[in-house]
């Protein structure tokens, strides 16, 4: 189920496994959910295989899926 956003990362601080996708043609990423995280954010990349764990970005998704 990765779609449109084919990463994951563990915001800093967080618990969940958030959907993401890169933005501005470059490093900058965004998650399904709306975080906006420059290429400078201190963040935890976690593998692609990685369960999406945040209800949100799963939302999303799925509405993203089924539109």
């Amino acid at each position: 189920m990765n779609g449109p956003y084919p990463y994951r990362i563990r915001l800093w601080g967080g618990r969940n496994v958030h959907a993401v996708r890169n933005v501005n043609g470059g490093p900058d990423r965004v998650t399904a959910c709306g975080y906006y995280l420059p290429a400078d954010s201190n963040n935890h990349g976690v593998t692609p295989i990685a369960d999406v764990e945040c209800q949100q970005c799963l939302r999303q998704i799925r509405r993203d899926l089924t539109a």
